[in-house]
C-alpha cells in the first residue's frame, strides 16, 4: 500500500514498523479514513505461502480430507461455511497520518475492535470471546472479555472478564461503559484509574421488560454523553435519566410521565454532526396507547420541560439538515398518506 503524506510516498509493506512479522496489508479490507483525516484504519493478514505445483501428480491421486476434533474452538460445519470469510479475515491497525506511525489493534481472529470514524479517541474498545466461543452452539449469548487499547502506544487495559453484554468507550474517551445482561446493570470504568461506577442506581428498569425470547434481555440503550463525559443519559422503557459520573447516586429524571398514558421519549438529533449533548435535549415523544407523536425539549439540568410540537396522529420518518442555516426537514406520514 502506498500512502502520500508529508510530501512523499510511504510504502506500507512487510517489515514496516508496527506491522506484525509475516503479515501484509490486506486487500480484502477497504482502508477507512477518519473524518478529520488524521487516521487511516487498515487490516493486515498473513503473507500467503507459495506452494510449488506438483506437475507429476495425477488428478485421480488427489485426496480431500477434513480433520477436526471436538476440542476445536469453532465447530467443523461452521469452519466449512465460513472458510472464505476466515481466509479474508484480517487484524485491524491504525495509521497515524501525521507521522506515519502504525499501531496494531487486533492480535488474533477473536479480537474485535470498535471505532467511530467521526470520533477517534485515544482509547478504543476491544472485545474477545475466544474462551467461550466453543459453547456458541448451545450457550447464547456467550461471554466476552472487554478491554481498551491505546491507539498511540498499543497498550491494553482489561476492563472486565466473562461479560454477557456489550460495551464501548465514552464520547470523550474517559470511560469504558458496558451493559451487563446478567446483572441488568450499566457500568462505567474510568480508564485512567480503573474506578468502576454503577450507573443505574434508580428503580426504573433499564432492561427490556417486554423481552419474550429465551435469552437475556438487552438494554434500552444510551442517549449519549455530555461534554468531557461529565454526565451520561440513560434510556428506560419510557424515560430519560441523567447520571452524573461524580454523583451517580443522585440521578435526575428528565422526562415527566403519566401512568395511565405512558409516553416514550427518545433523543432526536437536530444536528447529525453533534457528538455531545449540550444544555438542551430535543426528544421525540410517542404515546404508547394512542400512537400519537410529538416533540419536546428539556433543559439537561432537569428543569423547563416543554412540548414544542403537540401530539398528532402521524409518524415521523427520516430527516435532513438544511445546507445553509439551522433548519431541519422532517417527513411525516399516516396510514392514509
Amino acid at each position: 500500500m502506498n500512502i502520500f503524506s508529508n510530501n512523499k510516498v510511504n510504502k506500507i509493506e512487510p517489515g514496516y514498523p508496527g506491522l506484525p512479522e509475516g503479515r501484509m496489508v490486506s486487500e480484502f479490507y477497504a482502508p477507512r479514513f477518519s473524518e478529520t483525516g488524521d487516521y487511516l484504519f487498515i487490516e493486515s493478514r498473513p503473507i500467503p505461502k507459495e506452494i510449488e505445483k506438483d506437475t507429476m501428480e495425477l488428478k485421480e491421486e488427489k485426496v480431500s480430507l477434513d480433520i477436526w476434533s471436538w476440542t476445536d474452538t469453532i465447530i467443523q460445519p461452521a469452519q466449512n461455511k465460513n472458510l472464505n470469510q476466515t481466509k479474508e479475515n484480517g487484524q485491524k491497525a491504525i495509521l497515524h497520518l501525521n507521522d506515519m506511525k502504525l499501531v496494531a489493534l487486533e492480535e488474533n481472529y477473536f479480537d474485535n475492535v470498535s471505532y467511530s470514524l467521526k470520533n477517534v479517541t485515544d482509547w478504543l474498545a476491544i472485545s474477545n470471546n475466544a474462551k467461550s466461543y466453543r459453547s456458541l452452539s448451545w450457550n447464547y449469548p456467550i461471554a466476552e472479555d472487554l478491554s481498551v487499547i491505546n491507539i498511540n502506544t498499543g497498550e491494553r487495559k482489561l476492563i472486565a472478564q466473562d461479560i454477557k453484554g456489550f460495551g464501548g468507550v465514552s464520547t470523550g474517551g474517559k470511560y469504558y461503559y458496558l451493559y451487563d445482561k446478567e446483572k441488568k446493570q450499566w457500568l462505567a470504568t474510568e480508564i485512567s484509574s480503573a474506578k468502576q461506577i454503577v450507573l443505574n442506581q434508580f428503580k426504573d428498569p433499564v432492561w427490556n421488560v417486554e423481552n419474550d425470547v429465551p435469552a437475556l434481555p438487552g438494554s434500552y440503550g444510551l442517549a449519549g454523553w455530555s461534554e468531557e463525559d461529565k454526565s451520561v443519559f440513560i434510556y428506560t422503557q419510557f424515560s430519560v435519566w441523567r447520571v452524573d459520573l461524580d454523583q451517580p447516586e443522585n440521578p435526575v429524571l428528565l422526562t415527566p410521565q403519566d401512568k395511565d398514558n405512558p409516553i416514550r421519549y427518545r433523543r432526536h438529533r437536530l444536528d447529525d454532526e453533534e457528538l455531545f449533548i449540550g444544555t438542551l435535549l430535543t426528544l421525540n415523544a410517542f404515546k404508547e396507547k394512542s400512537k400519537k407523536e410529538g416533540f419536546a425539549v428539556v433543559n439537561t439540568d432537569g428543569n423547563d420541560f416543554k412540548m414544542v410540537h403537540e401530539f398528532e396522529d402521524v409518524h415521523y420518518t427520516g430527516s435532513a439538515n438544511a445546507k445553509r442555516g439551522p433548519g431541519k426537514l422532517l417527513r411525516k406520514g399516516t396510514f392514509v398518506n
